[in-house]
């Protein structure tokens, strides 16, 4: 009766539940309705309480539990509803009290995946102060479902792992495909990585591709210190795959810091002393099959893919360069062979904002002597644009010479729908994933198609990128595509290939 009264003390319950320190449970009263049938029963384990891929967060949360201290509060879904499940172990006791309360919503993972600024800082704190041990849990996935629903839940359920296995919520979905929590122990460090894989498990996926690491804490750095870096590392560490070497969180940082300072002077090295070598892929026409024109794509010295570098590119302000170089790529191409096929060059957010930048861009599209209608330009969406105004006044003018505008991922970003309404433009490129989704369920399909219909509306054409089977293809022209590219139609080649492939008339150029 004491453990009751202190449980309904600590929190307002809709549900509330007793177990032993096993998680078996042993009274339950409330909305117990909103548990499956007979789950609430004594003796049935609480985990059964929730669904199979949140049941390790109720585990790590057990797992966790120390006399006279407060368990969770953890994020959970209970019939259906969301709910914050939070515990009490009372002192020289092996009974837990359980509250569980109906909440507005489940986090936004999106939105909530930069928080851990508002918990760990005071955390840090007050371990310190207590002298009490406090270590840090990094776990790297390098693989994860595919559609956009599997994929929400399963990082969903990564996250709730995380808070449950942390100390006071100190934990959480921190970069893409990194989670962090703040333990009291290796022990933590250990569940929390047996649970990650239980989840890929359950989503079919390799516990191979899990990794984790801890870092010891380490006075030198203060609460937000300590949050600045564990940021830099779950990027570093999304970036490259790579986890750090076990040591404590100022060396781990530094070292990180070197890597990026020498990752940064070396990429800065290749876009500005243009050792760039441009990749051209193919576009076809979604009904005749027949080449339509090209996407220009950066590549690194020896063809490496580019696309970690663009991010930085984007990050540390070379973004503007990297397309400047590239657009130079283009009008050498298109200069060098009149008949050649129409080439289009990214633009990123952070090229679009920038107005020496456009200055530039217009300048060169300007002199140019080439038929402009053959130049093309994509608007990215991995950066976002920082002056709409300034971004649609560059674009129109492209437009009035005679170039084309296309939307590039539209629907991969949060900013398509405004990119839609606020940019001008004559082409919307959708990613293959809308396409891949709505082969699943019929939502997904009605979802598609409104897309595709919307761009019509609009009067503006589609395409469709990343395709790489003919089910994928059939799909996207049934919905209307009037492009397709990717690897089913060919791998992007270097530029040098492409040129020799379109040379330009002999007798023309004698002439």
């Amino acid at each position: 009766m004491l453990a009751r009264f202190v449980t309904f003390a600590f929190a307002a319950a809709d549900l509330l539940i007793e177990t032993d320190a096993q998680g078996a449970i042993t009274f339950a009263s409330g909305a117990t309705s909103l548990a499956p049938k007979g789950s609430a029963s004594p003796g049935k384990p609480l985990s059964g309480l929730f669904p199979l891929n949140r049941r390790q967060a109720v585990e790590l949360v057990l797992a966790g539990a120390a006399e006279d201290r407060r368990l969770g509060p953890v994020m959970l879904e209970l019939g259906g509803k969301p709910v914050r499940l939070s515990g009490w172990r009372l002192k020289d006791s092996d009974t837990i009290g359980w509250a569980i309360e109906l909440a507005d919503r489940l986090p936004d993972i999106a939105h909530e995946k930069r928080r851990l600024g508002s918990a760990l800082p005071a955390l840090v704190e007050k371990r310190r102060k207590a002298r009490a041990p406090l270590s840090y849990a990094l776990v790297h996935l390098a693989d994860a479902p595919n559609g956009e629903p599997e994929l929400t839940a399963f990082f969903s359920s990564l996250d709730t792992l995380a808070r449950a296995a942390a100390l006071e919520e100190a934990g959480g979905l921190t970069a893409d495909r990194v989670v962090l929590a703040a333990c009291e122990s290796e022990a933590g460090v250990v569940q929390l990585g047996s649970a990650v894989g239980d989840i890929c498990d359950h989503a079919g996926l390799s516990r191979d591709s899990v990794k984790t690491c801890m870092l010891a804490d380490d006075p030198e750095l203060a609460g937000d210190q300590v949050v600045a870096a564990l940021q830099a590392i779950a990027d570093m560490i999304d970036e490259t795959g790579k986890m750090p070497e076990a040591g404590t969180l100022a060396a781990a940082a530094r070292s990180i810091a070197e890597q990026r300072h020498r990752r940064l002077s070396s990429l800065s090295a290749v876009i500005r002393g243009r050792r760039i070598e441009p990749h051209a892929q193919v576009l076809v026409d979604a009904v005749t099959g027949e080449e339509a024109g090209y996407e220009l794509l950066a590549r690194l010295p020896g063809g490496r893919v580019f696309e970690p570098g663009v991010l930085l590119a984007e990050q540390f302000g070379m973004a503007r360069d990297l397309d400047l170089s590239m657009l130079e790529f283009a009008i050498e191409f298109l200069e060098n062979g009149e008949r050649r096929p129409p080439i289009a060059v990214n633009l990123s957010g952070t090229t679009l904002s920038d107005m020496d930048a456009a200055g530039q861009i217009i300048t060169r599209v300007e002199r140019t002597r080439i038929d402009r209608r053959r130049l093309s330009f994509e608007v990215t969406e991995s950066a976002r644009i920082g002056n709409f105004d300034l971004a649609a006044k560059l674009l129109t003018r492209l437009r009035g010479f005679g170039c084309k505008v296309a939307l590039d991922d539209f629907g991969s970003g949060a900013c398509g729908l405004e990119y839609l309404q606020r940019l001008p433009c004559d082409q919307v490129k959708f990613e293959v994933t809308l396409i891949d989704n709505a082969m699943k369920t019929r939502t997904a399909f009605d979802v598609a198609r409104a897309s595709f219909k919307l761009v019509e509306v609009l009067g503006l054409s589609t395409a469709v990128e990343r395709i790489e089977t003919e089910n994928q293809a059939a799909l996207a022209r049934k919905l209307g595509a009037a492009r397709l590219q990717g690897w089913l139609f060919g791998k992007a080649m270097p530029l040098g290939t492409l040129m020799e492939i379109h040379k330009p008339d002999q007798r023309r150029a004698a002439s």
